[in-house]
């Protein structure tokens, strides 16, 4: 079952995503050699050098590796336009990111400002062509379908994302002062919660009811998951930015009720699946929901 607007022949080159695909596994064994030379101690605060060089290692080195891969092969096809120059695109944004997240984690791990200005400059390129690239694209799709509106907000958190992260680097290279915990967390919840969740929704509108053989989502709940959990993340973000702490955790109440409610509602949808043999893809879509 090929849903319709799938643009099966306009896929990039295989070598666009793969070169993400093939550097990411190599962050997760960095990790792990990260995890072994430091000891149990690693998880003891997520302020220790070691802990904040661990968790980029995973998430721009892993998680933003196969995310940007994916989503620039996947974007002709869901949404049928294609990223301008994929080879050269993947290019510019592969290879800084890369260099980058190395210089950005050494930088955590040993205190140095000069590694970290380095590292904004790396980011600071990769992610500036990704977010341009995906951009141009997105608003050029001839359908605002579901999917795209979502992916739209993603990459608006993306870039609240960077934003933050960048304004941290400032902080750390260049010595500005500036309320570090509060920025910090704001980065945390947009990077997971704006940026992370909401690719998963966009990408699982298509690929749940196509690979999974489910029944479509609901179209109401499409219309406004998207729209609801960006809203409620701006909301989040100058309640707490204000000061308003009481009313900032009613915001980041209805941000887990939301993202809860994705989870059910994929769940509930893998439950009345079509196709009763299971496979590998089911099982990690069902953990990853728990």
């Amino acid at each position: 079952m090929i849903p319709a607007g799938l643009s099966l022949e306009q896929a990039p080159p295989f070598g666009v995503p793969l070169r993400f695909f093939l550097t990411a596994p190599w962050f997760l064994v960095l990790a792990a050699l990260l995890i072994l030379w430091q000891g149990p101690g690693i998880f003891a605060s997520r302020w220790s050098p070691a802990t904040l060089a661990l968790t980029h290692l995973l998430t721009l080195g892993f998680m933003a590796q196969v995310m940007i891969g994916a989503l620039l092969q996947m974007l002709p096809v869901v949404v049928g336009v294609v990223v301008p120059r994929p080879r050269l695109t993947a290019a510019l944004i592969h290879i800084p990111l890369t260099l980058g997240t190395l210089a950005l984690s050494a930088g955590l791990w040993v205190g140095l400002p000069p590694v970290f200005r380095l590292a904004t400059w790396l980011l600071g390129l990769a992610f500036g062509v990704a977010l341009t690239a995906i951009h141009i694209a997105l608003w050029r799709a001839p359908v605002a379908s579901g999917t795209v509106v979502t992916l739209r907000c993603a990459l608006t958190g993306l870039l609240a994302t960077v934003g933050l992260g960048l304004w941290l680097s400032g902080f750390f290279g260049w010595g500005w002062r500036l309320p570090v915990l509060a920025v910090a967390n704001l980065h945390a919840g947009w990077g997971l919660l704006g940026w992370t969740v909401l690719l998963v929704a966009g990408v699982a509108y298509q690929v749940v009811p196509m690979f999974q053989i489910t029944p479509p989502y609901p179209p109401r709940f499409v219309g406004a998951f998207a729209l609801l959990v960006s809203g409620l993340l701006v909301a989040w973000s100058l309640l707490l930015a204000g000061g308003w702490e009481t009313a900032a955790r009613l915001a980041a109440s209805g941000l887990a009720v939301a993202t809860a409610s994705f989870a059910g509602i994929t769940l509930y949808l893998l439950a009345q699946r079509r196709r009763k043999i299971g496979d590998a893809s089911l099982n990690y879509w069902r953990l990853s929901l728990i």
